[in-house]
């Protein structure tokens, strides 16, 4: 039996056995995202490391890619990150992804990315949106993803009014 070389039917099964005590919270859940990492270790050191995630326990080897799926400490703070590494490595384009992060305090993780020795895209608070400064920081990962930096504190309240200018 050939394996099919998309992560796909993978990333169904983890997404049906770990988020479905949520689904009957919520009409719709986005249950894990897959990225594509060059080093399985390097990469799980980091998002566990220095970004706080957790270790889910689940993990598969198959002939085509190896995988770990990472979750938050906290039970329903937000989606899975599935590392995938491909054990022959793909002839993919590098693509345009962004994983944006709510965290308690943009500058203890930006002073631990930094340490981690990640390259520093923008530094929290220097963007601005016209003339509004915003906290917002980018970071890249290992594997040169983009990484966005948000405060808990601005996640919109159920029922809140929209922010001016949405």
């Amino acid at each position: 039996m050939k394996l099919p070389t998309s992560p796909l039917p993978f990333l169904i099964a983890v997404f049906l056995t770990t988020v479905t005590s949520t689904l009957a919270q919520a009409p719709s859940k986005l249950g894990a995202i897959g990225i594509e990492v060059a080093d399985l270790a390097r990469a799980q050191k980091f998002y566990t490391g220095v970004l706080g995630m957790k270790d889910s326990g689940v993990k598969y080897n198959t002939p085509v890619f190896d995988e770990i799926v990472l979750s938050h400490p906290a039970p329903n703070s937000g989606s899975s990150i599935v590392l995938m590494q491909y054990k022959t490595p793909q002839a993919t384009p590098k693509s345009r992804i962004k994983l944006v992060f709510y965290v308690d305090n943009i500058k203890t993780t930006f002073d631990a990315v930094k340490k981690d020795g990640r390259e520093i895209v923008m530094e929290p608070g220097t963007g601005k949106l016209g003339n509004v400064s915003i906290p917002t920081g980018f970071a890249r990962d290992p594997d040169g993803y983009l990484l966005e930096f948000n405060s808990l504190a601005s996640i919109p309240k159920p029922g809140a009014p929209p922010a001016k200018g949405t």
